[in-house]
This record gives structure tokens, C-alpha cells and sequence, in this order.
């Protein structure tokens, strides 16, 4: 990946802060991107193998619908913790189903729009055989 992590990374004293707090999962915003560190000393081997495909997918994907991924590490070491780092913009507005579950129903009209762009994202995807397994 061409970018480097340091201009997105926080200082060492707060990612080692939220490593403890999280072991198995972690994601927080920084500048303007998302990170997600996940403990890799946590994973069996099949879903290691999963978030390497998923890493690998998510380098080629490229439409409006779908989070980019701007940098990654997947071999980084923090608090003797192997860790994977996963730099990811950040989904403005929040979490659809957050917005769902405050809003408890959408608009018809709303509905069609996201439904629209969960489906173009989705044609992109299978335009280049690969395919979701896990709509929710």
C-alpha cells in the first residue's frame, strides 16, 4: 500500500490505553479516517485467513458505496500483541442501522435510495467475482 500508517496512528500512549481496554477488537477515529486494530493473537486460522482475503478485496474495490481502504499493516506489533492495523475512511452520518434503530422505520423514498446504492455497490463487487456472504 503506498500510504504509511504513521500520519494516521495516535500517540503511543493512548493506542497502548485502548489496546488493553479492547484485546480482541478496536476501532476509533483519527483524522479524518477510521482504524481498526484487530489482535491477531486472538484469531483461530480460518478467520485469519478471512481478514486477509477481506484486506485483499477491499484493495481493488473501488465505488462511492463501499468504505476505502486507505492503508494497512498487518503484522504490527504493539504491547507484545501482534495486531493488524486497517486504515479506513470514515462512513459519514454513522451507522445505517444505528440511524434505523433511532428512527425505527425510513421514509419509502429513503429506503429506495439506500437500497439503490447497496445494490450498486453490490453489482461492483460481483463485476469483479466478488461476492458478499453477509448482508445484514
Amino acid at each position: 500500500m503506498a500510504e504509511s500508517l504513521t500520519k494516521y496512528l495516535p500517540s503511543p500512549l493512548s493506542l497502548r490505553l485502548a489496546i488493553l481496554t479492547f484485546p480482541v477488537y478496536l476501532c476509533f477515529v483519527v483524522r479524518t479516517v477510521a482504524l481498526k486494530i484487530i489482535d491477531k493473537t486472538k484469531l483461530r486460522r480460518r478467520t485469519l485467513e478471512a481478514l486477509e482475503r477481506e484486506v485483499e478485496i477491499m484493495k481493488v474495490i473501488r465505488h462511492p458505496n463501499v468504505l476505502r481502504l486507505k492503508a494497512v499493516a498487518m503484522d504490527t506489533t504493539i504491547e507484545n500483541k501482534t495486531v493488524a492495523v486497517l486504515v479506513l475512511e470514515i462512513a459519514e452520518g454513522g451507522e445505517l442501522f444505528e440511524y434505523l434503530m433511532q428512527t425505527k422505520h425510513f421514509e419509502e423514498v429513503l429506503a429506495r435510495t439506500y437500497f439503490k446504492q447497496l445494490v450498486s455497490a453490490l453489482q461492483c463487487c460481483h463485476q469483479q467475482n466478488i461476492f458478499h456472504r453477509d448482508i445484514k
